[in-house]
């Protein structure tokens, strides 16, 4: 889900916070696996062979990451959903629809 237009769709202030921050959460995991296993690439095939390689190599994982990794998760299908209410609520197009499908199945497994 790209960042959401706040003014042309109306988000309230504090879904964008929650936006926000699961990004900058999502950034920390992201940024701490790109270090453990010296990642250029950044799509999704290297991100899962990045963290398979963790789990196979027992790289160590600090545990606050354990918890920002869940509540950055947690946050990011809160945010899926209250985007898919607020939007679909509002008349979209196919287009739109289509966005939110494939992000609730990206974010579901």
């Amino acid at each position: 889900m790209s960042a959401p237009n706040v003014q042309k769709e109306r988000l309230s202030h504090d879904f964008f916070e929650l936006y926000r921050s699961y990004k900058r959460k999502t950034k920390t995991v992201l940024s701490w696996l790109q270090e453990a296993c010296n990642l250029k690439d950044i799509s999704i095939t290297a991100l899962v062979a990045a963290a398979k390689s963790v789990r196979k190599k027992k790289i160590s994982v600090p545990s606050e990451l354990y918890y920002i990794c869940k509540d950055a998760l947690t946050l990011r299908v809160t945010v899926a959903e209250q985007y898919k209410q607020q939007i679909l609520g509002s008349g979209v197009d196919d287009s739109k629809k289509q966005a939110i499908e494939r992000h609730e199945f990206f974010i579901s497994k």
